[in-house]
């Protein structure tokens, strides 16, 4: 089982900003995917698929970013993973606008 966590903050005041870039990412990604987002878990927002033979878990936590580690806890042991399993989706401020860093 993999992981993935796109983090942002929940509500119509963050919904288009570059904070919740990670937000978009995964419903992007899920768009795409044809992944309905079908359940909540640890006060996530959550969708089910696979990618070849790999299980997939995308979230979208529905708490403000501070208190977003609580949420991927919750959802690493719930499902089983580890963290080297995880990969997170948010801003960085220190990065430049259009950067990614992996």
């Amino acid at each position: 089982m993999r992981l993935v966590v796109g983090l942002g903050n929940p509500g119509a005041e963050y919904s288009r900003t570059r904070h919740n870039l990670g937000f978009m990412a995964v419903e992007e990604f899920c768009r795409q995917s044809g992944w309905r987002w079908s359940r909540h878990e640890c006060e996530a927002r959550t969708a089910r698929g696979r990618l070849g033979a790999v299980e997939v878990l995308v979230a979208q936590p529905q708490t403000f970013m501070n208190a977003s580690g609580e949420v991927v806890a919750c959802l690493l042991r719930s499902a089983g993973a580890h963290p080297e399993d995880l990969l997170v989706i948010c801003d960085d401020v220190a990065l430049d606008f259009g950067t990614l860093r992996v």
